[in-house]
């Protein structure tokens, strides 16, 4: 595949453990190009403990693997 298909990563496919290591290796293995907005990340990151909610306000690039 010349051009993998872009796929936008939502919370439920980065929490749990074993389903972000799924879709993650999909990523690696070039089926897809995986993104997620910056916002949705630092949410994930709040709710596992590294973030307080104060540190999400106006957050909404693109990234990816």
């Amino acid at each position: 595949m010349d051009h993998p298909i872009t796929a936008i990563y939502d919370a439920n496919v980065l929490y749990p453990a074993p389903i972000r290591d799924l879709f993650l290796r999909i990523a690696q293995s070039g089926l897809v190009f995986a993104r997620w907005t910056e916002s949705l990340l630092l949410c994930f990151q709040a709710a596992k403990g590294e973030f307080t909610p104060t540190t999400l306000h106006g957050r909404g690039t693109l990234r990816g693997i």
